[in-house]
């Protein structure tokens, strides 16, 4: 659920979203998907993209090449993770738009650590930043009241 201060701003605005993360971090990841259809993303993730029988390699391939925002659920599984790696690297050289989410300390990858990452040690904060930067959030009461609440 969008958070109460947010509100979504016009459906589809042709954002569509590739999450990238460990199935150890699934919890999160079904929370954040519904958030941003909610706030009128299309979202692709593997638990839903992906069915019994098909070619991972293939949908993944697919999948990418169908998003303009790469989101990537870092975290300690993340960075262990063989198919997290071959998903934010394919991200790396498809040029997309690459928004790392950092869910605990782990540090990110060397060439990712110039890309401004995402907080969400705390969920509505983190929810909030993606959301306002993916242009999807209008604020709906005093906006320096809302800023000033969610400083980081």
């Amino acid at each position: 659920m969008v958070p109460k201060r947010v509100r979504s701003v016009a459906k589809n605005k042709g954002i569509r979203i590739f999450i990238s993360h460990a199935s150890e971090d699934n919890a999160i990841v079904r929370l954040l998907q519904g958030d941003l259809v909610a706030a009128g993303a299309d979202v692709w993730v593997d638990h839903v993209g992906i069915r019994g029988g098909d070619n991972f390699a293939i949908r993944i391939n697919n999948a990418l090449r169908w998003c303009n925002v790469f989101l990537l659920l870092w975290s300690k599984n993340a960075k262990r993770s063989y198919w997290v790696r071959v998903e934010w690297t394919s991200a790396l050289a498809l040029e997309k738009m690459i928004i790392p989410c950092r869910i605990d300390k782990t540090s990110l990858p060397e060439v990712l650590r110039n890309t401004s990452s995402i907080e969400f040690s705390d969920n509505d904060k983190g929810l909030y930043e993606l959301l306002r930067g993916l242009g999807l959030v209008k604020v709906n009461s005093d906006r320096r009241n809302i800023d000033s609440n969610l400083a980081v």
